[in-house]
């Protein structure tokens, strides 16, 4: 995993939070369900895995979803994910990104540019 591409997600999330900060929650709690909570005993990639799984759905609950959809895209990265973990990823991803269309739909420019954001992580 390259640090500069995490710190310019986490800038990127840092910058664009402030406008995503109202209307419904993206559903994250499958999530949680895929990854449980085995902080106990964990070794330092997956304690790694359980921070970025718990930072995005404490950023999803809070509305913050450039916050969460960063550490969702580090989260996807990781290479130890077993595929329903993969697939909670992706699923947790795509419902924050329609309520980003969502919100972008109905005027918030914010969103609008966290959406091109997100476009622009996937090209690079």
């Amino acid at each position: 995993m390259r640090i500069p591409k995490i710190l310019v997600l986490l800038a990127v999330a840092g910058f664009v939070a402030a406008g995503c900060k109202k209307g419904a929650d993206a559903d994250v709690a499958p999530l949680e369900k895929a990854f449980g909570q085995k902080a106990a005993g964990a070794d330092k990639d997956q304690q790694q895995v359980i921070d970025l799984v718990n930072a995005a759905t404490e950023a999803a609950k809070k509305n913050d979803y450039p916050k969460a959809a960063a550490s969702l895209t580090v989260l996807r990265a990781q290479p130890a994910l077993t595929p329903d973990q993969r697939a909670a990823v992706q699923d947790a991803m795509g419902n924050i990104q329609t309520e980003l269309a969502r919100r972008a739909e109905a005027g918030d420019a914010t969103a609008r540019q966290m959406q091109e954001d997100l476009r622009q992580m996937r090209r690079r």
